[in-house]
């Protein structure tokens, strides 16, 4: 299973073992990150695919005008829904970039150094390629990002201000090689569990 939570449900526990999510796999190649300079900033909206609250979302704005004065800033959506919803808060303000083409995030997020979001897959793709995440936790599934080594921020528990702090102090170089390390050693369970299956039927 892909965290925790997953593997608590699962009515049959004697073979079942927590990795990450596969999306750790999305890249075949992973950089390391050596600075923290250039972050994508991702959220749903309140409409549309994937929704989250109006307070989640608030919180997240709120986040993110903090981070704009810090950083190099841009905003990644993953549906034309959160388009529409954050382009018309950031209008001009911020390079704001959304493709209909799964394909494409790989290009979009390959210059960033950091990602923070409310997307599980959004800290997952970004993982593949070695970038580092700060997630917005707003459901259960967000326990999934442990499996990327993504930071985890709860906003009922965490002010602005204190998220501001995590992210100034997270050392990026030091996590995108550590996420580096957990993708190739992850690669190899994931063979040796499949190898077995695959020979039984005959592709290998």
């Amino acid at each position: 299973t892909r965290d925790q939570f997953s593997n608590d449900i699962f009515p049959f526990k004697k073979n079942v073992q927590v990795l990450s999510c596969p999306a750790l796999f999305a890249s075949k190649t992973a950089t390391k990150r050596t600075q923290k300079k250039k972050i994508a900033l991702s959220i749903q909206g309140v409409k549309g695919a994937q929704s989250i609250s109006e307070e989640m979302f608030n919180y997240s704005i709120e986040l993110f005008k903090e981070l704009v004065d810090l950083f190099d800033c841009e905003i990644v959506c993953h549906y034309k829904e959160d388009y529409n919803s954050i382009s018309s808060i950031f209008g001009s303000l911020i390079n704001i970039y959304y493709s209909s083409e799964p394909k494409d995030y790989f290009e979009i997020y390959k210059d960033f150094d950091l990602t923070v979001t409310t997307r599980v897959h959004g800290a997952g793709i970004c993982a593949s390629m070695g970038i580092p995440g700060v997630c917005l936790s707003h459901t259960a599934r967000m326990e999934t990002v442990k499996g990327f080594l993504s930071e985890i921020i709860n906003p009922k528990e965490t002010s602005v201000k204190e998220a501001v702090k995590l992210i100034q102090d997270l050392d990026v170089p030091k996590r995108s090689e550590e996420i580096i390390n957990l993708k190739s050693q992850m690669l190899q369970k994931y063979q040796g569990f499949l190898k077995p299956v695959f020979q039984d039927l005959g592709f290998c």
